[in-house]
């Protein structure tokens, strides 16, 4: 939850969640977190979806409702259509994942409270990345989010004095960049670079991999 929390805490990841969803990058988690404790313990609530907490307002509640919800209805069709009767039957895309909330009439629930908690951390990446209108500058700036995290774990983790840590450097003409971090000691030299691209679900999910790849 920390190492999500804080690469999507970057400056221009906030404005982008903020843009996005109407939420900071603080009440997102806040209210995900909320979701996934309530709903684990209450299968359906009533609505509208009251706050508990002096953080979060009943606006904030339904701004994220309204993002991350859809009826029982639309979500058997959303099912139905990713279902696969093949070899990839227990691979297929669930869209509970982006939406893990239903409404039912006057109610909420999230059959599958996991979901909510995945949607806050690892899922948030995929609206956003697929957004064309921000992709490129959400994926620039969440690498270099990303590549600080990692810098600032190498700094509280190597804590022996003969370990020293480089940060990237520019160097030559055209210019060229060292990897991200380097980390050396008297016997060897390890080289960082920092990845944060994912696969396609397609490349992670389909057996025939020349399809997905």
């Amino acid at each position: 939850i920390f190492r999500y929390y804080q690469i999507y805490c970057d400056e221009i990841i906030s404005e982008l969640i903020f843009n996005k969803f109407n939420l900071t990058t603080q009440q997102l988690f806040l209210i995900g977190f909320l979701f996934f404790s309530w709903t684990g313990t209450h299968f359906k609530t009533a609505l509208p979806f009251k706050s508990t907490a002096k953080a979060i307002t009943d606006e904030m509640m339904a701004t994220f409702i309204r993002h991350f919800s859809w009826t029982i209805q639309e979500a058997r069709i959303e099912l139905k259509k990713f279902q696969q009767i093949n070899e990839n039957i227990f691979y297929s895309y669930n869209p509970l994942l982006a939406k893990p909330l239903l409404i039912d009439r006057t109610d909420i629930m999230c059959p599958v409270p996991i979901f909510m908690f995945w949607l806050v951390t690892s899922g948030i990446y995929y609206p956003l990345i697929g957004d064309r209108s921000i992709t490129n500058t959400f994926g620039k700036a969440l690498g270099r989010s990303f590549e600080n995290y990692v810098g600032e774990v190498l700094k509280k983790s190597c804590t022996n004095r003969n370990l020293k840590i480089f940060p990237e450097e520019k160097f030559g003409r055209p210019e060229k960049s060292t990897t991200d971090w380097i980390v050396t000691d008297n016997n060897g030299i390890l080289f960082i670079e920092c990845k944060t691209k994912r696969m396609t679900l397609e490349s992670r999910t389909a057996i025939e991999i020349t399809v997905g790849l």
